[in-house]
């Protein structure tokens, strides 16, 4: 049985439909806030305030063990200008909640946390970043993700630190994809920088990597769930207009080094790079390439 904490948000979307797609095995899907909107018969919503110790107590103890449960971690106080607005909030939630979590769980066949490129801070001269380069996050969010995978990791688990994700929303808000795509299709201007590089990959993309990681049984550590290439947001956009037929004249490169950086609570690296030859090599891939 797999088991996603935090199902309900756009990466998890993209993990139930993956599941339902490469295996046979029922869901055990939470979520909080956001009601769901999924609904198959493999799939058993469950409400989950992570934030709870009461409520992880009564989570764990009615888990049914009878069979192997893989578990996937997407729960987090996620938008770095909130963990830097809500310090308090998001150690709880981040780094204490966690590790209480992992204790009341107990001993399970496989878990899977979703960490960050964050993580890493800044591609100083084009640096790409492998799973064993030091650690050094600009901001709060990704101190609280590089002590929340030393939490993991201890515990015998399993870390994929994943880069800039896109892809179209599948639950009721849009994301950062479907505003550039209407954006496009209105033909109305939109500034993205063209100087801040990450390497990107789709949602659905990144959800398939990880559940053929998970049925592959294989233990690996840390892994970079990235693509091949390395891209600016405006290269981004560029490939999904042509991807669409759109016009792209209306996207205007911009600097990040231009931009002024107080609209931010919290520090961003202008770019942050990552090589992902250890997951090709673990899934026997040849190439990931971003596909929108």
């Amino acid at each position: 049985m797999y088991v996603i904490i935090g199902a309900s948000g756009y990466f998890g979307a993209y993990f139930i439909k993956q599941i339902l797609a490469q295996t046979s095995e029922p869901i055990l899907a939470t979520y909080h806030a956001t009601q769901p909107l999924a609904e198959d018969p493999r799939v058993i919503w469950q409400s989950l305030d992570v934030g709870d110790f009461s409520a992880i107590d009564a989570f764990c103890a009615g888990l049914d063990r009878s069979r192997p449960l893989k578990v996937i971690m997407l729960s987090a106080y996620h938008h770095p200008d909130k963990v830097e607005q809500n310090p308090t909030l998001a150690w709880h939630l981040n780094v204490t909640a966690l590790a209480y979590f992992l204790e009341q769980l107990g001993d399970v066949h496989r878990l899977y946390y979703a960490s960050s490129d964050s993580v890493y801070g800044e591609s100083v001269d084009g640096y790409i970043f492998s799973e064993d380069s030091p650690l050094s996050p600009v901001n709060l969010y990704g101190k609280h993700k590089a002590l929340a995978e030393q939490i993991v990791l201890t515990k015998g688990y399993e870390v994929l630190r994943y880069s800039f994700l896109i892809g179209k929303s599948l639950i009721a808000r849009p994301h950062f994809f479907d505003v550039i795509l209407e954006s496009l299709q209105k033909g109305e201007g939109m500034d993205m920088f063209h100087d801040s590089y990450r390497s990107a990959i789709d949602f659905d993309q990144a959800a398939d990597l990880t559940v053929q990681l998970a049925e592959s049984g294989k233990h690996f550590g840390i892994i970079n769930v990235a693509g091949d290439d390395h891209l600016s947001k405006y290269e981004v956009a560029v490939l999904m207009a042509r991807r669409y037929g759109l016009a792209e004249g209306s996207l205007r490169p911009v600097s990040i080094l231009d931009t002024d950086q107080s609209i931010f609570a919290a520090k961003r690296a202008t770019s942050t790079l990552m090589n992902n030859k250890k997951l090709r090599q673990t899934l026997e891939k040849e190439t990931i390439r971003l596909s929108l």
